[in-house]
């Protein structure tokens, strides 16, 4: 497929496809995609001819490069040390004496997110689904979402930050640590959306971290 000189190839498609989907899901999923990638296209377009031809851009995309590359390798060294360098002892030591290094400084949530058109079928659906944890209703949640849902983040696996998340929902808790204590199952709507965040674990700022957790068995 072309798009103004800009090619999606079949194993750009498929690379990114999940696995076992079935023939109608695999249609859903292609549909949705390739939407996404012809308005990624159209959009950056549009961006790239109405911003100033300075040399600004092509600047910060090569800080940004150096960054990551020295922040990718500094990684990969400090794991090495670790792994083969520091025994267990070490760590436990280092962690006593830095305590602080090892406390979350904003809320981490894990869960999973929605965004829905008012308009889409089976909303009742969804709010019932979005509050359970289970694999055959996440499996339907995420069908549903390859044909109706703008967004679908599902990060049961991962801490990410509740602040980030919070951002994307028209909720402002004035106290984020006192809301997600109150707060597991949270669903709002704006003038054209309904918007569906689980919380399955809460971290709260100043917490210990995993890494601390784990030094301690």
């Amino acid at each position: 497929m072309e798009v103004n000189g800009n090619f999606l190839y079949r194993e750009d498609l498929h690379t990114v496809m999940p696995a076992n989907l079935s023939q109608e899901d695999s249609l859903l999923f292609t549909e949705h995609f390739i939407y996404n990638w012809i308005e990624e296209v159209l959009l950056f377009e549009k961006a790239e001819s109405n911003i100033p031809d300075d040399g600004s851009v092509d600047e910060l995309v090569e800080n940004y490069r150096k960054a990551l590359v020295i922040h990718t390798y500094q990684q990969g060294m400090t794991a090495q040390k670790l792994s083969k360098e520091i025994r267990d002892e070490e760590l436990l030591d280092y962690y006593e004496n830095n305590k602080m290094l090892f406390t979350v400084e904003t809320p981490l949530i894990k869960g999973l997110f929605m965004k829905v058109p008012l308009t889409a079928p089976g909303i009742s659906n969804v709010r019932s689904w979005y509050r359970k944890n289970s694999p055959d209703v996440i499996d339907k949640l995420e069908k549903y979402s390859l044909q109706n849902a703008i967004s679908y983040d599902y990060f049961y696996d991962k801490w990410i930050s509740a602040e980030d998340v919070f951002d994307k929902i028209p909720v402002s808790p004035v106290d984020m640590d006192e809301y997600l204590q109150k707060n597991s199952f949270v669903e709002a709507r704006d003038t054209a959306f309904y918007y569906f965040l689980n919380i399955g674990e809460f971290l709260p700022a100043g917490a210990l971290n995993r890494m601390s957790r784990r030094l301690h068995g």
